[in-house]
């Protein structure tokens, strides 16, 4: 969607012209349970899309501790409860990148995640650095 802004210029809605899309294609199915925004709330369900990070620590021997961090990125406006920290997501392994879970889990077995940080990116998306909940 384009349009004029305020000040003349053009405006540009990102979340429709770039994020919908991708979200149509790339997009995983979650469901949301919003334990700090709304605690009474029913779950409800969203579609984003992981990545994985690698991140590797140096140790004080010269080594490195190596990890991954596991982030999701929404389209803000598909949130029927807008997340926030310490919210969950629950989704089926075989929604996960491969690189996360390896084919050692089931692929049919839910995972639990806690919104460790979420970072609007100020075109409509934001990204959640997720961290695995094991009840």
């Amino acid at each position: 969607m384009v349009g004029h802004s305020e000040s003349g210029g053009m405006s540009i809605d990102f979340s429709a012209l770039c994020l919908a899309p991708q979200m149509a294609v790339f997009g995983r199915p979650v469901t949301v349970t919003p334990l700090k925004s709304q605690p009474n709330a029913a779950p409800y369900p969203l579609n984003g899309i992981f990545t994985i990070t690698s991140v590797d620590i140096p140790t004080e021997d010269g080594g490195f501790l190596s990890s991954v961090s596991i982030k999701f990125g929404i389209r803000m406006s598909d949130c029927s409860i807008p997340v926030l920290q310490g919210d969950w997501i629950s989704t089926a392994v075989v929604n996960l990148p491969l690189g996360y879970w390896q084919g050692s889990i089931d692929p049919t077995t839910n995972l639990d995640f806690m919104i460790n940080n979420m970072t609007p990116d100020g075109q409509g998306g934001a990204t959640c650095v997720l961290k695995r909940v094991t009840t």
